[in-house]
């Protein structure tokens, strides 16, 4: 060992003798000289023993690009792993250094927690000569429509905007009418959020819902709208009772009357 070296003697030798000598087994996670030699006159050899050391990338994709840094760890089938964890971004690898490790072993690099919106590997793995693996994260996305429903089959559109208790949301607003929904675009969310969406204004002459809500997951709802209607009558009244009829008409301020007279 270091400090105490193997003690032999030689008898019966002629002349300067090489001498070689030989360690066996190898020192696990050791790369070895294996041997030494010198002439039995030098008195001595050193076999030198070199700690196996090798470096490891874990690198990061994400699909939209996002910059953040993320915690990883590694852990490879043999050998020392340092440090315990470490960040890695785009473009800006996690390096960790495997040490006193024998053969080529597989190595498994873990991200946690994974970024909140994105849908993860989670892991990835490769063989420490290989020196890397990358772990990929999805921004999660999900289409949500909103769907108009008049009582009449108006078919003029309307504007409707959304909001969910998770992600974002594109475009900030849209157009919706009978047969053709407003399409929007949710990124980013965790679980299956509650979308809620709303109309403004709400069209004239109509009752709305003026509001729809649906999780995420079942990716639509639908506006209600109701024509108003209300039934108006216009009395006689002779002072002497006369029984005939007499046409009348009928304008309000605001909205459409029907018949005409």
């Amino acid at each position: 060992s270091e400090g105490f070296p193997a003690v032999f003697t030689v008898t019966g030798h002629t002349g300067d003798p090489m001498c070689t000598a030989t360690e066996s087994p190898i020192p696990t996670g050791y790369n070895s000289t294996g041997t030494c030699a010198a002439l039995l006159g030098d008195g001595e050899c050193t076999i030198f023993n070199t700690l196996r050391e090798a470096e490891f990338l874990v690198r990061k994709d994400f699909s939209d690009d996002n910059p953040d840094a993320v915690s990883v760890s590694l852990v490879c089938a043999t050998g020392d792993v340092s440090p315990a964890g470490a960040s890695a971004s785009e473009g800006f690898p996690a390096v960790f250094t495997v040490t006193g490790h024998t053969g080529d072993p597989m190595c498994t690099a873990t991200e946690s927690p994974i970024p909140t919106g994105y849908n993860s590997t989670g892991t990835c793995a490769a063989l420490l000569g290989d020196g890397e693996c990358t772990i990929f994260n999805t921004l999660r996305e999900a289409e949500f429509l909103v769907r108009k429903d008049f009582s009449d089959d108006n078919p003029d559109a309307v504007s409707v905007s959304l909001v969910c208790a998770t992600g974002d949301v594109s475009p900030a607003g849209a157009s919706a009418s009978e047969g053709f929904p407003a399409v929007f675009t949710v990124t980013g969310h965790t679980g299956d959020p509650m979308c809620t969406a709303t109309e403004s204004p709400i069209p004239t002459g109509y009752n709305s819902t003026g509001t729809c809500a649906a999780l995420l997951g079942d990716g639509e709802c639908t506006i209600f709208n109701t024509l108003r209607e209300a039934e108006f009558l216009v009395r006689k009244d002779f002072s002497d009772d006369n029984p005939d009829a007499v046409s009348v008409s009928l304008v309000c301020a605001t909205g459409d009357v029907s018949p005409a007279g």
